[in-house]
């Protein structure tokens, strides 16, 4: 979108804001809509198999072809209503988002919601006091973060003074990602949808405070199979024989009198290795992704990185600690999250039923954990870098968006202190917490 240059950025919020409600009415009916023919396509295809069980009209074959074809007829629309979810979650991150940033400028910022961020002890005295932190202070105006890495990061900026070097390598980096208007919108869109996981995760273990993502600690933690092999070798051979037996029975050189018990006698082994382990593994896989989507977006998110314009500073830095080593950090990064909805397949409303079959006949979650710890034995010590520079980014990003909002204020230049005494001077000096229309 081109903003023309006569509107206010909060203009240009209240009509992107109404914009976007007026999407998310239309797409609640549309989902609505879809809703009923989703449950009401269902309700057709049990229909048509009770029919088949009871064998209504003398017929048998043609009522199980009908349920078949009207269960997957089913399950197409199902998976259209779950997508249409998504495109409704994401509008209502959008208007949230422009109502954040109405607030901000209007400096309500009882309004805006942040994760809460612990304060350096450099200034965990004086803090509230000078409006640092708390729930109308700088952070808050500030904090269009949401990832656990920015979060710290912007809380270790406002608390830990900077040598005057690296503050003006962060000021460039700012200036030119508060032109990147439309860039800076879709980043945090997405670090929203990070947000949302992790407080689901929360809600889950709410004693959690970890200041690092899941995925960053999953990244450090040793491998659960490590000292359990034992336990991926009984699956195999028992997945093995499953597979085998079955082959053998089918083709007829095997009877099933004797294939059966021993298929049987495999899969209990898994079901009953399953249901012992499975807590823990998944909650390895929790640690991965809180939801399906998680590490996917963290895949957009280094995308979009390395597409954006903005350049200069410390942006620079940091594009060569994502970008510049051997190990390619998108495709790594797709990589795991491929892996991440093969672990995820227990929370999908579609796949649930097919999961829980090949759970307990093979021990589904166990070949993907493999799968997994290969992943973090090859890249888990280069992924900490990788997420702490992200971090550092979309706090760079949140400067350059007060920079964008309040286009009159200017960037204080900093130099090196003469070692007797710090001088600031300043001409119309304001407070950043009340807004210019209440001063």
């Amino acid at each position: 979108m081109i903003v023309n240059e006569t509107r206010t950025p909060g203009d240009y919020y209240q009509i992107r804001m109404d914009e976007s409600r007026s999407v998310l009415d239309r797409a609640y009916a549309r989902w609505h809509r879809v809703g009923w023919l989703r449950g009401g396509s269902f309700l057709v295809a049990l229909g048509f198999l009770l029919c088949g069980l009871f064998q209504i009209s003398g017929m048998f074959r043609p009522w199980f072809w009908m349920a078949g074809t009207t269960f997957v007829g089913f399950l197409a629309i199902a998976f259209f209503h779950e997508m249409m979810g998504d495109t409704i979650r994401v509008c209502r991150q959008r208007v949230q988002l422009y109502r954040e940033a109405i607030a901000r400028l209007d400096r309500k910022l009882k309004d805006v919601r942040v994760w809460p961020a612990d304060p350096p002890l450099t200034v965990l005295d004086i803090s509230r006091d000078l409006d640092l932190f708390g729930q109308h202070s700088l952070h808050v105006l500030l904090a269009s973060v949401h990832t656990p890495e920015g979060i710290g990061n912007l809380a270790g900026w406002i608390g830990v003074p900077a040598a005057p070097t690296v503050v003006r390598e962060r000021q460039i980096a700012a200036r030119s990602l508060a032109g990147q208007l439309e860039w800076r919108e879709e980043f945090e869109l997405h670090v929203r949808g990070l947000a949302a996981a992790r407080a689901s995760a929360h809600d889950r273990n709410p004693s959690s405070k970890s200041v690092s993502s899941g995925l960053v600690q999953w990244c450090h933690s040793p491998n659960w199979l490590g000292g359990r092999q034992w336990v991926l070798w009984i699956c195999r051979t028992a997945a093995i024989v499953v597979l085998v037996g079955s082959a053998l029975s089918i083709l007829g050189i095997v009877p099933f009198a004797i294939a059966g018990p021993i298929i049987l006698g495999a899969i209990a082994l898994n079901f009953f290795l399953s249901v012992f382990y499975s807590g823990p593994i998944h909650d390895q896989f929790n640690q991965v992704s809180s939801s399906h989507r998680e590490v996917a977006v963290y895949s957009r998110l280094f995308e979009m990185i390395d597409q954006c314009q903005a350049a200069g500073g410390r942006l620079d830095d940091l594009r060569a600690q994502m970008f510049s080593s051997q190990d390619n950090v998108r495709q790594e990064i797709q990589q795991l999250g491929r892996l991440a909805g093969a672990a995820s397949l227990r929370n999908s409303g579609i796949w649930f039923l097919p999961w829980m079959v090949v759970q307990f006949a093979f021990f589904y979650d166990i070949h993907v954990l493999v799968f997994l710890e290969r992943w973090k034995s090859r890249h888990g010590k280069q992924a900490a870098g990788w997420f702490q520079a992200l971090g550092e980014w979309e706090t760079l990003a949140a400067i350059g968006r007060l920079a964008w909002d309040q286009p009159d204020w200017c960037w204080p230049e900093v130099v090196p202190s003469n070692g007797e005494t710090d001088i600031v001077e300043a001409t119309d000096l304001g407070h950043p917490l009340i807004a210019a229309n209440k001063v």
